[in-house]
């Protein structure tokens, strides 16, 4: 329960504003005899986020339409603060529409044109580094002929023509040894060393031998008869002796010994064997004197890709000096050994006539033994291109073996047998003779021509009748680093500014930051009828050399070097000026777009529509009406110019309010009508603070300007105001006529008059525009009630103390009675409504607790206090009372009397709170 009493003493501090930011004593300790005073909090609220630049432009252009395609389409909104205003510190701000315009200085309207933005968009500049071009060495291994596999097939060893091996069938005797010559007819060689591997040796009949076995050795012998391997087993109709060779050194001529123990079998049977000898599973470890056509085997393949890193817009490149080479030596130790090879190349690299590279065009004249290649080709004239991935070099090497003397071939021991040569390639390109790159990829193609027309700007097709061009192209400057006899050229047709389809042109040769010559520019005086010419066009091509018409975004560049980085660029503009311009004057309104319909959604409903919302009273704008709201009307033109001194606006000039459908609303006296003759004013430019319009804040004085109509249409929004969607609507109906002489239906205006008086202004057009002050000062036709729970987020209908249920007070009432009282004070700083002139009048605020037993009145429904400060005394007696109530609801008002009131620049509303209380004893209401 103490915490509900805590509660009270806390929001009762809130109890008429209850947001925030807060500050709540974390505990209170009470003291006998005792007054405490203590901050409770604040609250501020800026409103200017309801009425600022951004609603009240939103408001104005929201369904902002013209008559006429001429109408400019939009308000611009200022804060209006002028310098020489400081007594009426009202907000205010100013908005500005045109609403017409007619061109002067006709070069400043073509240089704006969409056209000449697009050609000024063309200008460049692009960076080309040519790539290194070498490979400075590329391995790769090719393999050797299997010397294990051609001595295992293509051997033959022969035994004496008349060879009979017969062993008798039944004699269970000794063999008596004998031996058998044999000789390694094929392939020629003087001696072979193995690793490892078998002389394989087959024994075998085709007779019946009736059981008969043989116990048998055989014996593989030098020809000097010492032994070199032998091997046992038994033969029967056939027998296989596997004789070890590892580590042993065979010579063609060698000889076999066969003995053994003959047991079992037939009598008189002699069984006639036959033998045959093979080499098995060897790894040869030399050979020596070879002499062999290595046939198919000895043909190796070649199939090598070099690859030359180039960016992406490289395409190709003609060789000015390079060479490519290919370089394999036998192994270390072998002699007799040479090649044929027969080797292309294909790829990206070829000849100058786009064909390949053949074995003809290798300079072989170092390719001797120990090298079975040593070639080189001379790239001079040849093509290398990104078209294919790689150069790919291919072909066959043919190993041969020296017929007379014979090779001597050495093999490793941890191989197969498939022993590599390594080939190394080398390419290298020093210099180039030309490089073709792809502008496309270089960001640059769709720079490098453009063809448009477009039509004249309506304000130049409406109102001008011809013009009188002295200077129209194109002007800027150009870069071009590359090596003389790179030139590239521009052309520039404009049917429009030179009154031919002729093409100007220029060759940019070598140089930095060189101007365009004139010939891109027509200085000859050109009078074009607008009538005739509605169209300005523009072509523009620049040519780079190597195009062609299959690829047309090519370039190729000459004489360039390798590493080197070389630029081109173009930087373009328009360039126009004019002798005179010819205006038509005096020409029928709807010829000339003089009449037009502006309508806004500028009125009281929508200017208070958030701010009314905010406090609760969607009727708020009914209860106000606008003190003032001056409206100027302007018809400028440039000042000084005598040819303008008598021009004048005659026609019909409206201001109404509409309603949704666009009607009139009452009759002349919702309105204001100007009928006659309108004078043209100089204009005088807006300044701002800070002299920037980035800044948003106008500082000058509009009510001193001249203008050519000026007058209040407050009156007129006011009468309206009860009209939904009411609209405010400009309305003219206007042609140009000269005062003195009426006939007159055009004015020449020559450049060097306007010349003259352009310095001393911006103004370069004849031109209608608008500007409306819109203060916030208004008039309070009856008395205004807000809402100050809503605007602080209140439910009105939930008790303040948050409770859900009444509250039993038993428990804390004995804390309560050492309160004697409490009083909750606030001051206010108070920017927001403020009363002119009337000191009587003051914001009023009304806190009514919906009570009627409390001990004063002061807080029942007639109780009020003054808005800037005042008190909220709370005895014991009604805090008991208070805290009895449920739900606890209290009303929070501002009232708003009748009178004449003004938000004040950069509107606000700050108050703080203080509580104060008086006791007698002494207890800790909360807090540990």
């Amino acid at each position: 329960m103490k915490k509900i009493f805590n509660s009270f003493i806390v929001i009762c501090s809130l109890i008429f504003l209850s947001c925030g930011d807060y500050q709540i004593p974390q505990s209170v300790s009470i003291k006998t005899d005792a007054d405490y005073n203590f901050s409770v909090g604040s609250i501020e609220q800026d409103l200017s986020s309801f009425l600022n630049i951004k609603t009240i432009s939103e408001k104005l252009n929201s369904s902002l339409s013209g008559g006429t395609e001429n109408a400019f389409s939009s308000f611009s909104v200022y804060d209006y603060r002028p310098t020489t205003d400081d007594t009426n510190p009202s907000q205010k701000f100013l908005a500005e529409v045109k609403l017409q315009e007619i061109p002067v200085d006709i070069s400043e309207y073509l240089s704006n044109m969409d056209i000449s933005t697009a050609l000024t968009e063309q200008s460049f500049e692009q960076e080309f580094t040519i790539p290194s071009l070498s490979v400075d060495s590329l391995s790769s291994d090719i393999d050797l002929p299997d010397f294990n596999e051609i001595i295992s097939s293509s051997a033959e060893i022969g035994l004496p023509p008349d060879l009979k091996i017969i062993i008798p069938g039944n004699s269970n005797k000794e063999i008596e040894p004998f031996p058998i010559d044999i000789n390694v007819t094929s392939p020629e060689f003087s001696s072979i060393s193995f690793y490892k591997g078998n002389l394989q040796v087959s024994i075998i009949t085709d007779e019946e031998v009736y059981g008969s076995t043989v116990d048998a050795k055989l014996e593989l012998l030098d020809s000097d008869g010492n032994l070199v391997s032998q091997a046992s087993n038994t033969i029967t109709n056939q027998a296989t002796f596997l004789l070890p060779i590892a580590g042993k050194t065979l010579k063609p001529n060698m000889k076999l010994k066969l003995s053994g123990k003959q047991s079992g079998g037939k009598d008189l049977n002699f069984p006639e064997y036959k033998i045959r000898c093979i080499f098995s599973a060897i790894k040869i470890k030399e050979i020596i004197g070879l002499k062999m056509d290595l046939g198919e085997q000895g043909n190796l393949a070649v199939d090598q890709k070099v690859y030359i890193g180039t960016d992406d817009t490289f395409v190709s490149c003609v060789i000015g000096k390079g060479s490519l080479s290919a370089i394999a030596k036998i192994p270390d130790r072998w002699t007799g050994v040479s090649s044929d090879s027969d080797l292309r190349i294909e790829g990206a690299l070829k000849k100058s006539d786009g064909s390949a590279i053949t074995e003809s065009d290798f300079d072989k004249s170092q390719e001797n033994p120990p090298y079975i290649l040593n070639r080189t080709l001379n790239l001079q004239g040849h093509t290398f291109s990104k078209e294919s991935e790689a150069i790919n070099v291919k072909g066959t090497v043919k190993i041969k073996l020296d017929d007379v003397n014979g090779a001597n071939i050495y093999l490793e021991q941890d191989t197969t047998g498939l022993n590599k040569i390594k080939v190394d390639t080398k390419c290298l390109i020093t210099e180039i003779q030309n490089i073709t790159i792809d502008t496309a990829k270089a960001g640059i193609q769709d720079k490098l021509s453009f063809k448009d027309e477009q039509p004249l700007p309506p304000e130049i097709a409406t109102y001008v009748d011809n013009v009188i061009l002295t200077k129209a192209g194109i002007e800027g400057s150009y870069t071009n680093t590359l090596p003389k006899g790179n030139e590239f050229s521009v052309e520039f047709i404009s049917n429009f500014l030179f009154s031919s389809a002729e093409p100007k042109s220029q060759v940019f040769e070598h140089g930095k930051n060189l101007h365009l010559n004139e010939s891109l520019v027509n200085t000859n005086e050109n009078t074009i009828k607008i009538s005739e010419s509605s169209k300005v066009d523009y072509a523009f091509n620049v040519k780079l050399p190597g195009a062609t018409k299959e690829h047309p975004e090519y370039a190729q560049f000459k004489n360039v070097k390798i590493g080197e980085t070389y630029k081109i660029a173009i930087n373009i503009k328009p360039v126009f000026d004019w002798k005179s311009i010819t205006i038509k004057i005096n020409t029928a309104a709807s010829e000339m777009h003089l009449n037009q319909k502006i309508e806004t959604d500028f009125n009281l409903s929508a200017m208070f529509k958030d701010i009314s919302s905010s406090f609760g009273d969607d009727d708020f704008f009914k209860k106000i009406e606008l003190t003032q709201m001056p409206l100027y009307l302007y018809f400028s033109c440039p000042s000084q110019l005598d040819v303008l001194k008598n021009i004048k606006y005659k026609g019909i000039l409206k201001f109404v309010c509409g309603d949704e459908n666009l009607y009139v609303v009452g009759d002349k006296e919702n309105g204001i009508e100007k009928d006659g003759t309108l004078q043209f004013i100089t204009n005088q430019p807006l300044e701002f603070k800070d002299s920037s319009e980035e800044s948003q804040i106008v500082t000058s004085n509009i009510s001193n300007f001249p203008s050519s109509y000026s007058g209040d249409v407050a009156d007129m929004i006011n009468k309206t105001k009860d009209v939904e969607n009411s609209k405010l609507i400009i309305e003219y109906c206007l042609r140009i006529s000269d005062s003195k002489n009426e006939e007159k239906d055009k004015i020449t205006i020559s450049k060097s008059d306007f010349d003259q008086i352009k310095a001393d202004t911006s103004t370069s057009t004849i031109s209608i525009f608008a500007r409306i002050i819109i203060p916030l000062e208004m008039k309070i036709t009856e008395q205004i009630d807000l809402n100050i729970n809503k605007l602080a987020n209140l439910n009105e209908d939930t008790d303040i103390f948050n409770r859900t249920e009444a509250p039993d007070l038993s428990e804390i009432m004995k804390y309560a009675q050492i309160v004697e009282s409490m009083s909750v004070s606030y001051n206010s700083e108070n920017k927001f409504f403020n009363y002119q002139n009337d000191s009587s009048k003051s914001l009023q605020f009304i806190f009514n607790t919906g009570m009627t037993n409390l001990t004063t009145n002061v807080y029942g429904e007639k109780g009020d206090l003054n808005l800037k400060n005042g008190t909220i005394k709370i005895v014991y007696e009604d805090i008991k009372k208070i805290l009895e109530q449920y739900p606890f609801t209290p009303k929070m008002t501002v009232r708003l009397p009748e009178g004449n009131v003004y938000l004040p620049q950069d509107p606000s509303i700050k108050i703080n709170c203080n509580i104060g209380l008086s006791t007698n004893g002494t207890v800790k209401l909360f807090g540990e």
